[in-house]
């Protein structure tokens, strides 16, 4: 089998966390990934993420500042399909490395520039770290519930999003490139990430005027209760059947006498009223141990997950399962436990290469094997168009997922001009029953229809869809799709063409694919609830 990016070349000229994991979900799926670097070896080496961050990657030393390795990387980049680099707004133009220089090499090159800020207004040419970026934006603000004042965040969210947007940015651009024969530039930041991500950015009027609107959610259904054996678990009733089943294994079912309660999780109440409740309910939970709510939420239905360490979320069956963790034997420390591919394909599967190089041990073979001509690559075919409005356009995307995650991920496409049909059922997506402004990103440019998908009427619409589209989107857990004939089998039945997707929370496989999650439950289990 092939790997999605098998035949490209890309250059990262980055040493920060967010190039990084771009070159690395390239390199993963078949990219050569040549990695530039300075003769004075980072310091950031020695940070343990690049042993993950940089395996599969050639390293080549360039010194950027002198005439003749500046000559190499031209060369190079002729070669090259893609390009990411971090220098910050202007700095690459100044050394004569800019976009217009490399694409007079190379017309086909898609270049991506990853800053802090964008590349405009007053913050451009602030530090690209993750932490001020995070103060500076009022991402350390936003987080809701806790105690007054600005709460650091550890998971490195700007900078993991924006490498995901910069892998985003490039393929859609090399799509783009087989219509129009062109590359070009595309930029991202890692505001831009924040920007994307945030849910809880919303409304600061909102939130100084009635705290309700914001705890009535977090405080009950993603509440964090203590056990009797004094550990915690992250709970996930976001659906009024979840938060029932949760109240009824706690034997609190009185509790929906009250009208109000009743329309739990779904409502609004003073932060009085929620925190009677939540303590209610952290009486009950105080009854067992983690362990014997968790054997019984897993039988009854009720989300939640223990708070464990990352190497207790690495060792889980459930990861090893679906093939979220590899062995990377390192040269210098050896045996490596790492994260595995980002997803399973089942045609162009992701393989996990050698572990990161030493600094500069492809130099030589890197420029000895450039093709004649200093490396002029063949000009990219074209369908012979001369030009697109959008990079994804006429891609057209089913949307038949619910909630945040999987519907976001459309909502990004369609912002590079992807048609995205979104399918509700008669009652809508869950979300538009969200109080939290920013939710309704993921409805974001957007067409939707109504099918109830129970009715033969109704699947007849969406298998005529489906006859058209390109990608079909989904999250439901495992075994309802079969339910609703719209499984895989069925769907490539009738296109053979059709990416088929499940973005799920816990994945296809393993003794927790059925079981309900949110986005809270999965960072208490991954490790990041620890720290």
């Amino acid at each position: 089998m092939t790997t999605a990016c098998e035949g490209m070349r890309v250059i990262q000229i980055s040493g920060s966390m967010a190039g990084d994991i771009a070159g690395m979900v390239l390199a993963d799926n078949g990219a050569e990934v040549i990695k530039v670097e300075s003769p004075d070896e980072d310091p950031s080496r020695a940070f343990p993420g690049r042993l993950v961050w940089g395996r599969g990657k050639k390293s080549v030393v360039l010194d950027l500042d002198s005439p003749e390795g500046r000559e190499s990387l031209v060369r190079i980049a002729r070669d090259a399909d893609g390009l990411i680099e971090e220098f910050g707004p202007g700095r690459a133009e100044q050394l004569g490395i800019g976009y217009q220089a490399l694409s007079s090499a190379n017309p086909g090159l898609v270049y991506v520039a990853i800053s802090g800020y964008g590349e405009k207004g007053p913050l451009r040419d602030y530090p690209a770290h993750e932490d001020i970026v995070s103060a500076k934006t009022g991402r350390m603000s936003s987080q809701v519930g806790f105690r007054e004042g600005p709460i650091f965040t550890p998971a490195p969210i700007a900078s993991y999003g924006a490498g995901m947007l910069a892998i985003q940015g490039m393929l859609a651009a090399i799509y783009a490139r087989k219509t129009t024969g062109r590359g070009q530039r595309v930029s991202t930041s890692l505001l831009h990430a924040l920007v994307a991500y945030d849910m809880s950015g919303h409304n600061q009027k909102m939130r100084v005027a009635d705290p309700g609107t914001v705890k009535g959610v977090m405080v009950l259904a993603f509440m964090t209760p203590q056990c009797k054996d004094g550990r915690y678990l992250q709970m996930c009733s976001r659906q009024p059947h979840l938060f029932r089943n949760w109240m009824r294994t706690m034997e609190l079912e009185r509790l929906y006498d009250d009208p109000v309660f009743a329309k739990m999780p779904d409502v609004f109440l003073p932060k009085e009223e929620m925190d009677k409740y939540a303590d209610v309910i952290q009486e009950a939970m105080l009854k067992k141990t983690s362990d014997e709510w968790l054997e019984i939420h897993s039988r009854e239905d009720v989300g939640s997950d223990p708070f464990l360490t990352p190497a207790e979320f690495m060792a889980l069956p459930q990861m090893i399962e679906n093939g979220r963790v590899a062995t990377v034997v390192d040269p210098t420390v050896g045996p490596t436990t790492q994260i595995g591919p980002l997803v399973n394909m089942s045609e162009t599967p992701s393989v996990i290469g050698a572990p990161a190089p030493a600094l500069g041990q492809d130099t030589e073979a890197v420029l000895a094997g450039l093709t004649a001509k200093n490396g002029s690559k063949k000009a990219p075919s074209t369908n012979g168009r001369a030009s697109l409005r959008y990079p994804l356009e006429g891609v057209t995307i089913i949307d038949n997922a619910f909630f945040y995650a999987a519907p976001f991920a459309a909502t990004l496409l369609s912002e590079m001009g992807a048609r995205v049909i979104k399918i509700e059922p008669p009652v809508g997506d869950p979300t538009r029953r969200n109080w939290i402004g920013p939710y309704t990103k993921s409805m974001q440019g957007k067409e939707s229809i109504i099918l109830d998908l129970k009715k033969p009427e109704a699947l007849e619409v969406l298998y005529k869809l489906v006859a058209k589209a390109d990608i079909f989107l989904h999250n439901f857990r495992p075994g309802v799709t079969h339910k609703l004939k719209t499984d895989f089998d069925t769907l490539i039945a009738i296109n053979p063409r059709l990416i088929y997707l499940y973005g799920s929370c816990y994945g296809s496989n393993g003794p927790w694919s059925h079981s309900p999650g949110f986005h809270s439950t999965p960072s208490a289990v991954a490790g990041s609830g620890i720290y």
